[in-house]
């Protein structure tokens, strides 16, 4: 009692805590939920620079975070991606063609002479420029996004009056060899930065030094416009200056701003170009859209989960639903406080985890009923339902996580997010099935009122007995292996003529092939904007007067007024024309519903090549824990039972592609995935059945075991499959265009995975067991609790 009492009081303050976190710490919304840019620029090397060391990597990056707080955007995010990219991430730009324009070029380095006479005046600069710093440091604490705005319009004012009291000389980064960071002497807290050139710029280095030396006046070290560093020079150079191609700069440096001021040296004199090899652009229209059918979809699919459970499932049902609101806040509470950025698929992520949450639930009461029915007490069977799930559950669980660590590991941008929301909501709902439902439930008993098994089942104990429908899977196997072997291969030939045709087994989208697409709609609150539909003819005229005959157009919406056009790689300018042109041919569109997508082929291949590699890695993990917590033909069959769902869940999107032109993308290699986490779930629950039968009845035929273990689980298996498919069409329904084929093939997915487990996984292995002569099953099992032991107490 006191323990319950205690997992009560934990789970009350939990809720409270969580609560407390959602209304004090907003969930950071990712680009595609809030509008913005986001940039991926390759680092290309040179003559100079033959290999992209992490050296030469961190300078580049320090030379585009710079410009990006010269862009005046708060709250971006510049970090490497491999050993030769950086990813930007613009939330709520403006402008992004500015953006891909100041980050696309190479980083100007240039150093100064300061003009005589403005001693004073650069002093008094520089102490407005530090409080205009301090005020932005204090802005950005208190999210002001006006006052921020404000005070970075002020800070770039403010750099272009330091630039004007300096004027340009013919020393350049082109000359800089080499900046580093190095302390001023052994042991001593205080940094220099030394400066190195060639032989060149050592002679003109010298000879501005000597204009310079004991004058007052300093060399101001510019990268693009903007002052990094104004030393001053010592008057014992007056005469030769500093000579020898090297420099020692000092001041009040610790070793994280020496540091950083040598890596803006070395990137600034670096002559490395980076190109811009994917730039996706969301509207802040289209991310507001996004978060409203975001919020229906999983308003949507929880609503009908409650209803289900509690109707089904009766007075377990409605703790259930308790136990899933709890679930609910704290996996969005751990989203916000972990400062996980919650992006579309993420949310995707999210609402799936609802299927695994109630999945282990689901379990423990089908196993409650079970033995109820078998003439148990109450307090029993609950017990036993907890204690005889939990393999099940942790199977499950753990499957489901060898998914999503693969594509954590091997996934990039959105499919990262979407395995980091999967894998935490999958952790969440391990504790609330486990612990909450299960402390709920024993205080729901403990009531006397509630005691009382006509709320936990409408059948009556010793109801159980065989059915006259049982389903007998292995007699009718040959049927199901034909069913499968036709799907499959209708599926192949389809990717077969899908080759000849498209060059690829499925339609590729744009992620995989490279290209821009871009997206417009009219600005309906110009007058005489939209009086009429886009036509098609003359957005083609104007495509084949710029180049771009061979482009595929699309116009969308019931008012026909936004449009949406694939096309070749086009740069900044080209993208800016095509659009002015358009916009002056058939109306001005928004810019708040503008979406814009560059997307280079060597980006494609490596979403593919990830995609293709987490696939294989998860597979490799599941027969590692399947062959570990069962028996080796146990993981073989799983794994072909997967590969099974895997080709016909392709085969289908093959002939959607020929037929209806569906493309798949990076979410598609989501889904299969997705797919292959939970559909082994439903494998690996008839497998523990089939082991603990095998263990209580050793001479009983394995075939009869097989069928056995298929009919006690079938209930659970529909139950399960119904509520995800719940949570699915409910994506399909208002996640969007963007999320629709994504939840299209989950659905078919989990479809042929419950089909796969009942007559292919279970049938193969019973098959192979009879043609080898084994039927000894593995005993691994995980048992929380001893069922015996304080069953009438509470």
């Amino acid at each position: 009692m006191k323990r319950q009492r205690f997992l009560l009081a934990l789970i009350l303050v939990l809720v409270i805590g969580s609560i407390a976190v959602i209304a004090k710490v907003p969930v950071r919304l990712g680009l595609d939920l809030q509008g913005g840019a986001q940039l991926t620029l390759q680092v290309k090397t040179t003559e100079k620079v033959k290999e992209i060391t992490p050296r030469v990597l961190e300078a580049v990056q320090r030379v585009v975070e710079g410009r990006i707080n010269g862009l005046g955007v708060s709250e971006s995010l510049v970090q490497t991606v491999g050993e030769d990219q950086i990813l930007v991430q613009l939330p709520g730009v403006d402008d992004p063609q500015q953006a891909e324009r100041v980050l696309g070029g190479t980083a100007q380095l240039d150093f100064r002479r300061q003009k005589p006479g403005t001693e004073a005046q650069f002093l008094a600069l520089q102490q407005i420029q530090a409080g205009l710093q301090a005020e932005q440091v204090r802005l950005q604490e208190t999210g002001d996004a006006a006052a921020i705005e404000q005070n970075q319009a002020t800070l770039r004012q403010s750099a272009e009056a330091i630039a004007a009291v300096f004027e340009r000389t013919d020393l350049t980064g082109e000359n800089l060899t080499d900046a580093f960071a190095q302390p001023t002497a052994p042991g001593s807290p205080s940094w220099s930065v030394v400066v190195r050139f060639d032989r060149q710029g050592g002679e003109k280095f010298a000879e501005l030094t000597k204009t310079i030396a004991g004058t007052g006046r300093t060399i101001g070290i510019f990268l693009d416009n903007r002052l990094l560093s104004a030393p001053t020079v010592q008057v014992q150079y007056a005469d030769t200056g500093i000579s020898g191609g090297s420099a020692e700069i000092t001041g009040n440096f610790n070793a994280q701003s020496a540091n950083d001021l040598s890596a803006q040296l070395r990137g600034g004199a670096l002559p490395v170009p980076v190109e811009i090899v994917e730039n996706r652009t969301v509207g802040a229209t289209l991310g507001r859209d996004s978060i409203q059918r975001s919020i229906y979809a999983s308003i949507g699919s929880l609503v009908l989960v409650f209803v289900f459970l509690a109707v089904y499932y009766l007075l377990p049902g409605v703790i259930a639903d308790l136990a899933l609101v709890v679930y609910a806040l704290l996996t969005w509470a751990s989203l916000a406080l972990l400062g996980v950025t919650l992006t579309l698929p993420g949310v995707a992520g999210f609402i799936l985890s609802i299927g695994m949450a109630v999945d282990a639930n689901v379990l423990i009461f089908e196993r409650t009923r079970e033995e109820l029915r078998a003439g148990k007490s109450l307090y029993r069977s609950v017990e036993a339902g907890f204690y005889r799930a939990f393999s099940s559950i942790l199977d499950g669980n753990v499957t489901v996580a060898i998914a999503c660590a693969a594509l954590f590991w091997l996934g990039s941008g959105l499919v990262k997010g979407f395995a980091v929301t999967l894998a935490l909501g999958v952790l969440v709902s391990f504790f609330t099935a486990v612990t909450c439902s299960r402390t709920l439930l024993m205080t729901a008993i403990g009531s006397p009122a509630l005691r009382q098994p006509k709320f936990f089942d409408r059948k009556p104990s010793n109801s159980n007995e065989e059915s006259t429908k049982r389903l007998s899977v292995n007699k009718t196997r040959k049927i199901w292996w034909t069913i499968s072997a036709v799907m499959i291969l209708s599926g192949l030939i389809a990717m077969v003529i899908s080759w000849q045709q498209l060059g690829a087994p499925l339609r590729p989208s744009l992620e995989f092939v490279g290209g821009t697409r871009l997206q417009f709609e009219l600005d309906c609150t110009k007058p005489n904007n939209c009086g009429r539909p886009i036509a098609l003819d003359e957005v083609r005229e104007v495509l084949v007067d710029q180049g771009l005959g061979n482009s595929s157009i699309q116009v969308l919406g019931q008012e026909q007024q936004a449009l949406s056009i694939r096309t070749n790689t086009l740069d900044v300018n080209q993208r800016t024309q095509l659009q002015d042109t358009l916009s002056a041919k058939i109306g001005v569109f928004d810019p708040q519903s503008t979406q814009i997508d560059t997307i280079g082929p060597t980006i494609g291949r490596q979403l593919l090549t990830s995609g293709l590699l987490a696939l294989i890695v998860s597979f490799v993990g599941i027969v590692i824990y399947i062959s570990v917590r069962y028996q080796l033909d146990f993981a073989i069959f799983a794994i072909i039972a997967l590969l099974h769902n895997v080709l016909i869940t392709v085969g289908i999107f093959s002939i959607l592609g020929l037929t209806q032109g569906v493309e798949v993308d990076s979410l598609f290699l989501v889904a299969l995935l997705t797919i292959t986490g939970f559909s082994v779930n439903d494998t690996v629950v008839i497998y523990d059945r089939i082991r603990e039968l095998s263990k209580l009845n050793p001479e009983r035929p394995f075939s009869d075991v097989v069928d056995d273990a298929v009919n006690q689980t079938l209930t659970r298996s529909l139950n399960i499959a119904l509520i995800v498919m719940l949570t699915l069409f409910a994506l399909l329904l208002f996640g969007g265009e963007t999320l629709k084929y994504f939840a299209l093939a989950q659905i078919i997915g989990f479809t042929c995975g419950l089909y796969t487990s009942i007559f292919i996984a279970s049938t193969l292995l019973s098959w192979w067991r009879e043609r080898t002569g084994r039927s000894d099953p593995a005993l691994v099992e995980t048992q929380p609790v001893n069922p015996t032991t304080n069953l009438d107490k509470t």
